[in-house]
C-alpha cells in the first residue's frame, strides 16, 4: 500500500485502501494456506501418554518422600496413597 503524502485525492484515497485491504487478505490467504500445510504434515501436539505420567508422577512422590524422610519430616498420607495406587 502506497504511503500517504498528505495530497490526494478521494478517488487515490480509496484506491490506495482498496489495495491495501486485497495486500492484507492475500498475505493473510497465504498464511492460512501455509499454516493449513503445517497442520496436514505434523499434527498438534497432544498429551503425554498415561505412562509416562505415572512414571514421572512416581519419580516425583519418590524424590518428595525422599526429601522430607531426609529432613526427618512426617510424609503425607495422600502421598503413599497415590503412590500406591500409582504402583497397581
Amino acid at each position: 500500500m502506497k504511503e500517504y503524502s498528505g495530497t490526494w485525492t478521494m478517488g487515490e484515497y480509496y484506491k490506495n485502501l482498496f489495495n491495501g485491504i486485497r495486500e492484507f487478505i492475500n498475505t493473510e490467504h497465504k498464511t492460512n494456506e501455509a499454516n493449513t500445510k503445517q497442520r496436514a504434515t505434523k499434527p498438534p501436539l497432544g498429551i503425554m501418554s498415561l505412562r509416562l505420567h505415572n512414571e514421572k508422577r512416581k519419580t516425583e512422590l519418590e524424590s518428595a518422600i525422599n526429601r522430607y524422610n531426609m529432613a526427618r519430616l512426617p510424609i503425607p498420607s495422600e502421598w503413599i496413597d497415590e503412590l500406591e495406587k500409582i504402583g497397581e
